[in-house]
């Protein structure tokens, strides 16, 4: 799943969603929440691209019909593909670990990234809060 912090990433998100889909045979999901949904910013275009694979319709019952004699040959193909994303998520160049302020515990995943670079004081009473402190100790 690829969570975007802003109207530049959320676009490149969408293209690289598509290549990883298709590279690793899996479904992808991009995670927008309505900030980014409802922003406007000034985003890269680049020229549309041809899709590398023919499009074409097949039957493939082995693979979307999951009755008890195809799920365990698919089991054995799912577990090979999910090694392969494993491995491509830990050297992704996108994926990045931003420490501005290290007396802040820990943020709930569902807190987007571009408000915790804006709001950082907001953030570090937030902090406080939620994890179960007092803001006068």
């Amino acid at each position: 799943m690829f969570e975007p912090s802003d109207s530049q990433e959320a676009k490149d998100f969408i293209k690289l969603g598509f290549e990883v889909s298709e590279r690793f045979d899996a479904p992808v999901m991009v995670r927008s929440v309505t900030r980014i949904s409802h922003a406007k910013g000034v985003v890269e275009l680049e020229e549309p691209m041809v899709p590398p694979v023919s499009i074409e319709i097949r039957k493939q019952t082995e693979k979307f019909t999951m009755l008890p004699s195809f799920a365990s040959i698919r089991h054995t193909a799912i577990e090979g593909r999910l090694l392969k994303l494993e491995e491509f998520a830990e050297q992704f160049p996108g994926n990045r670990m931003e420490i501005s302020d290290p007396t802040i515990d820990s943020l709930p995943q569902e807190f987007p990234i571009n408000i915790r670079k804006r709001s950082s004081r907001i953030i570090h009473i937030l902090s406080w809060v939620w994890c179960g402190r007092s803001l006068k100790s």
